[in-house]
């Protein structure tokens, strides 16, 4: 009878937990929730607006693929959050910032 207890309650705690974290993903991915309510393509050009993806990469316009794949290798490495975690929060979030710049300025480059 015990057992049988035991397994009631762990079923239950799993149940409540299990429903826990589907009501916190859902609310994250709402598409009109807090966090989802900025618009997509606001967020996919906000570095278009400011700077060329050649000139986040620092590379020139006529670069070729290599070139391309090779700054942005040289760039994630120097600004990659992992890399600056023990300077403090305040680094790794402006570290954040870049890493995110970077991925896009690389993308926007790519066919």
């Amino acid at each position: 009878m015990l057992i049988i207890l035991r397994y009631i309650i762990l079923i239950s705690i799993f149940y409540f937990l299990f429903r826990r974290l589907k009501v916190l993903f859902s609310y994250s991915t709402a598409k009109n929730g807090p966090r989802g309510s900025q618009n997509s393509e606001n967020r996919k050009n906000q570095y278009h607006e400011k700077k060329s993806p050649y000139e986040i990469l620092e590379i020139s316009r006529g670069a070729s693929k290599e070139q391309i794949k090779l700054a942005y290798k040289k760039l994630m490495s120097q600004y990659h959050p992992d890399k600056v975690a023990h300077l403090g929060a305040d680094l790794q979030a402006l570290a954040m910032k870049k890493t995110q710049e970077i991925t896009w300025a690389y993308k926007q480059l790519q066919p």
